[in-house]
């Protein structure tokens, strides 16, 4: 399996914390993970990497690196 995860929209502007833009990526990836190869379902607690409506960077920013 494979696949592609844009940060295109994940608010990565100029002059923003790389640190920021590494971390915002690294939930996106690690999201797609839980979900591709181990079939996890989408929440509604907006902490979760699982979060089932991301609407933007605000959302990445809250999740927590945890299931």
């Amino acid at each position: 399996h494979s696949g592609v995860v844009s940060s295109a929209r994940m608010g990565l502007f100029p002059g923003e914390d790389p640190a920021l833009a590494r971390t915002r990526l690294h939930k996106m990836v690690l999201r797609y993970v839980l979900e591709g190869a181990y079939a996890m379902r989408r929440v509604e607690d907006p902490k979760s990497l699982l979060f089932a409506r991301i609407l933007g960077p605000d959302d990445l920013d809250r999740m927590e690196f945890k299931i």
